[in-house]
């Protein structure tokens, strides 16, 4: 019974494996003369440049002093994270950093002085020519007072006594023995001076810090000339008197005597009053400039002293800068040789610091392949040690210079990954299928159905009644899994033969 069972299962199964065989017999693409054949046919094609690399830090920063020195401060250990600025190491900088304190004071001073030069000078300053200008007001107001004083006293104690009814505007010249023309137009001079020393005391009386001296000064000099004047007129006529029954030559020379004194005084209050009034209008001047901003040339020689400050202050905190690494991204220590006390060399690393859970993939790429590849070509990525994972990435550098490893040329390149790849380490190997083009909706053919001569490309199309034609055909891409694109040639349904 079981051998009888067993016979016809295998009946089955041998028949079973005859009709596969007839089915597959019938239907396999093959032309009349019995050659295999493949229609031309229309779909998507990808092309993948494979290569193997190993996976590193996105960033490994190699840290090293840029000056020599005795070693400060290391608070850093391996294994440590950090993150961009983090001081890792640093040298004694005491003496930069007073050096620093006084260049930041420089600073600032030179600041204030351009502030105060464009402001109009320095308080101080400002003061000074203030309190020298209220100085030279009261100076002045002095002279035009003891002015009035020596005027009013040379006319009415020197010179009344030639007059009757001197003080008033009756005044009238007395007789006298000599060679006087006028005497009515002398007795007028003297009532016309009459008015102006009573104009001019009004005028001496209201003198404050608020007068406006470039009026009071015409004026009062109007005034002295006038009285120069008459006193001149007075000693000519004084000079030609003659002794007689009423005036001895002893009374004669006291006249003189007293007309020369008072001409002094006018003189003398003259020059003492110009004095004064230019000594004013020296201060004026001094405290405008210093109350008036600076002159494009004096601004821009103090902003060259506060450029050249700030340029040794910020040389000084280069220098300390200098003696200080910190770390340049988010990462983990991977290296610490930076001993305190100990002496760094410059230029030699010491601390290095690998970016944490940011990793790329380095690899190489044939001579042959490298023309394929751009920026940006989608990547998809296995690692031997996550054989359950697969990655994706792109592409994000290609090395311009080859790489010559034992004659054979290659050229770096370098895969980003597209999500988190934080569970990663470094050095793993990883498998790279680069995407380098991808088309749809082209014609393909297999491409062991294609043969070249020369620089061109040939295909056996069937005609059918077991016969061919070698044509001529133009390819495009080629992908991984023996396709061809046909871009010229032949068109969609086309049947071809293997070339015999």
């Amino acid at each position: 019974m079981f051998k009888k069972f067993t016979s016809q299962k295998r009946l089955i199964i041998v028949g079973a494996i005859v009709l596969v065989l007839i089915l597959a017999w019938r239907f396999w693409p093959r032309a009349g003369n019995g050659a295999e054949a493949a229609v031309v046919s229309r779909g998507t094609l990808v092309q993948t440049v494979q290569t193997t690399g190993k996976t590193k830090p996105a960033h490994n920063a190699e840290l090293s002093f840029d000056r020599t020195g005795r070693i400060a401060f290391a608070p850093v250990r391996v294994g440590q994270r950090v993150v961009p600025g983090e001081v890792l190491a640093a040298l004694d900088s005491s003496d930069l950093s007073s050096d620093l304190a006084s260049a930041e004071a420089a600073v600032l001073a030179a600041k204030a002085e351009l502030a105060a030069l464009k402001r109009g000078g320095r308080s101080e300053e400002v003061n000074l020519a203030q309190l020298k200008f209220t100085n030279a007001e009261d100076s002045l107001r002095q002279a035009l007072h003891s002015a009035f004083v020596q005027a009013d006293d040379a006319v009415r104690n020197n010179t009344d006594q030639f007059f009757n009814y001197p003080s008033s505007l009756a005044a009238e010249m007395k007789y006298f023995n000599g060679n006087i023309n006028d005497t009515e137009s002398t007795s007028r001079i003297r009532r016309e001076l009459e008015v102006a020393l009573i104009n001019w005391k009004i005028l001496d009386d209201s003198l404050s810090t608020k007068s406006d001296w470039s009026v009071v000064y015409p004026r009062v000099d109007k005034y002295l000339s006038q009285v120069r004047d008459f006193l001149n007129m007075m000693s000519r006529a004084v000079n030609s008197f003659r002794p007689d029954i009423y005036y001895t030559t002893v009374d004669i020379a006291g006249f003189r005597a007293d007309l020369a004194s008072a001409r002094a005084q006018i003189n003398s209050a003259t020059s003492a009053v110009l004095t004064a009034y230019q000594a004013l209008s020296t201060a004026r001047d001094e405290l405008s400039l210093k109350k008036a901003p600076g002159t494009s040339e004096d601004l821009a020689v103090s902003e060259a002293r506060v450029a050249e400050a700030e340029a040794r202050a910020q040389s000084l905190r280069a220098q300390i800068g200098k003696n200080t690494i910190t770390s340049p991204i988010y990462g983990v220590v991977t290296r610490q040789d930076a001993e305190m006390g100990e002496t760094a060399t410059a230029g030699t690393n010491l601390i290095t610091v690998m970016s944490d859970g940011s990793f790329e993939v380095e690899a190489e790429v044939a001579e042959a392949d490298i023309g394929k590849i751009k920026i940006g070509d989608p990547v998809n990525m296995s690692i031997d040690a996550y054989s359950d994972k697969d990655w994706t990435g792109r592409v994000i550098y290609i090395e311009p210079a080859e790489t010559v490893v034992g004659g054979v040329v290659n050229y770096k390149i370098k895969v980003a990954f597209e999500v988190s790849a934080s569970d990663l380490k470094s050095g793993l190997t990883t498998n790279l299928s680069i995407e380098t083009a991808r088309k749809e909706n082209v014609l393909f053919l297999p491409s062991y159905l294609i043969t070249q001569d020369g620089g061109s490309y040939f295909a056996d199309k069937d005609l059918g009644n077991k016969k061919s034609e070698r044509v001529a055909v133009t390819i495009g891409i080629r992908t991984p899994d023996g396709k061809t694109e046909i871009l010229g040639g032949l068109k969609e349904g086309d049947r071809v033969l293997v070339a015999k």
